[in-house]
């Protein structure tokens, strides 16, 4: 079990937000009393067969996450690794500011792509724009990415 614990300082200025926890799975080749256990020789590979968003592969490509033209975004991004490094962007669009860890006093600005590292989170604050796309940054690994959608045009 994994998650995300977001403590917001009093002071932070209103957006649509959205916490996403990324993560890879290395699954055995069958399941055990129903549940598939992790294959360590799998995972000593570092290639892993699943690379998720929330769990799920490929979680917002069909049910994107949803903001209007304009309107100010703030994305938690957690990556629960366990191996590993999460390149975060939004294709065709910048971060207004970054926040390493969520800390709120270490803002970077201007950013199309932050690392985090397994263990760690970024927030990122940004205003939408219509047709972009999220994805990790590893494109040659593109058949376990995290893809999504952030659809711009409803909500």
């Amino acid at each position: 079990m994994y998650g995300a614990i977001i403590v917001e300082p009093p002071d932070l200025s209103p957006a649509r937000e959205y916490v996403l926890v990324a993560s890879e799975f290395y699954p055995g080749k069958r399941p055990v009393a129903g549940v598939f256990e992790g294959d360590l020789d799998v995972m000593g590979q570092a290639d892993p067969p699943y690379v998720v968003f929330d769990g799920g592969f490929n979680r917002y490509l069909d049910a994107p996450l949803e903001a209007k033209p304009g309107e100010p975004i703030r994305l938690w991004v957690m990556n629960a690794g366990p191996t590993l490094t999460n390149a975060f962007h939004v294709i065709g669009a910048l971060f207004d500011h970054v926040y390493p860890d969520g800390n709120p006093t270490t803002p970077q600005n201007g950013l199309q792509t932050y690392n985090v590292p397994r263990a760690r989170a970024r927030c990122s604050s940004s205003r939408s724009r219509r047709g972009a796309v999220s994805v990790r940054h590893a494109l040659l690994r593109l058949h376990g990415a995290r893809i999504g959608r952030r659809d711009q045009g409803r909500g």
